[in-house]
């Protein structure tokens, strides 16, 4: 019997999400610290599920084994202009579409680590499945911190911020 929505929330105790891998960039002829038409710039986001695990973990005092679940997420923006006359510039073009003539001028990526507690087991597709629907509304504030707070340290402010997208695979 397939356990109900409120039976895995119940029996998959949020213990922990942090921070196991981050990169930023700026275009190298790209300096958002004196660019005036931030706004113009377009935004992608991604956020995708790399991979799941079960971790049992043996406390060392009574010899009792906790399982844990852990969903690897990795998330990313990245901010494009339209072409301009910019020789050294890095097209899209340049990469998987080629149609996209937009220029990549900043990038900012994080993977995370999502741990739950797991009081019941559950079967892998039961797991997944609530990895992709409820685990990104409770990873996303972690993201949207550590995105708000890199775009201040890279002068983005005031570019637009990607919202939350549904999970890829």
């Amino acid at each position: 019997m397939k356990p109900s929505k409120k039976a895995l929330k119940d029996s998959l105790l949020f213990s922990d999400a942090y921070l196991s891998g981050s990169s930023s960039s700026l275009h190298k002829d790209f300096d958002p610290k004196y660019i005036l038409n931030l706004d113009d710039l377009y935004v992608q986001a991604f956020v995708t599920i790399d991979r799941h695990e079960i971790v049992g973990l043996q406390n060392k005092d009574d010899d009792v084994e906790t399982k844990l679940f852990r969903s690897h997420f990795e998330f990313g923006a990245r901010w494009l202009s339209d072409v301009e006359e910019d020789e050294n510039a890095v097209s899209l073009a340049d990469s998987a579409n080629k149609e996209d003539k937009r220029i990549v001028r900043a990038t900012i990526e994080a993977n995370f680590i999502v741990e739950y507690v797991m009081l019941q087991e559950f079967d892998e597709k039961t797991l997944i499945k609530y990895a992709h629907d409820e685990i990104p509304i409770e990873i996303w504030p972690f993201w949207r911190e550590f995105l708000t707070s890199q775009v201040s340290r890279m002068h983005l402010t005031g570019v637009k911020m990607p919202v939350r997208k549904k999970v890829s695979t």
